[in-house]
């Protein structure tokens, strides 16, 4: 069974619902989807966006502690390892944030507030795996990273999939 979980500002309530219904039956994994702070919402703040249509540092950043604040509040309900196989985070959106690539993979694999953020799950040392299904504009407005093609969207689906055929295959990376 797939149990996917909200992830949006104000949907803790539905999310730790899900979580605690999940708790019910051995996990096998847990893939947590991450996007850098490129987050989308309904309501859109034309100051998130720099002249040149890139959205503010200032805006990425606070979307990453939100991102952080959402895995502490189910990685709390995780916490008993026994109950996991394995874990790993995929960074989405990679078509916007290619072109910093090691800056955005590092902040999920090295001592960060999200690695804080795993708790006693940092133990599983989860893969990071960049992600990209489609190549779209942020908010329909930021241009893409422009280095980042559809090679490499395929290079990168394929490594996903073989890393979590190998997880589920195991049952741990």
């Amino acid at each position: 069974q797939l149990q996917d979980t909200p992830g949006e500002i104000g949907k803790a309530p539905r999310r730790l619902k899900a979580v605690r219904e999940t708790l019910a039956a051995p996990i096998a994994g847990v893939i947590n989807l991450v996007a850098y702070g490129y987050h989308e919402h309904r309501d859109v703040d034309q100051s998130i966006f720099t002249k040149d249509m890139q959205p503010t540092a200032a805006y990425l950043a606070q979307q990453r502690k939100f991102e952080c604040l959402a895995l502490r509040e189910w990685a709390e309900l995780l916490a008993d390892q026994s109950q996991i196989g394995w874990m790993m985070t995929v960074v989405t959106k990679a078509d916007l944030w290619w072109h910093k690539k090691e800056e955005v993979l590092g902040y999920y694999s090295a001592d960060s507030e999200y690695t804080e953020s795993l708790g006693s799950l940092r133990q599983f040392s989860p893969p990071v795996l960049p992600y990209s299904s489609v190549f779209h504009k942020f908010y329909d407005r930021t241009p893409l990273s422009g280095s980042f093609d559809d090679k490499d969207r395929q290079r990168e689906r394929e490594h996903l999939l073989k890393t979590l055929l190998a997880s589920v295959g195991k049952g741990a990376l």
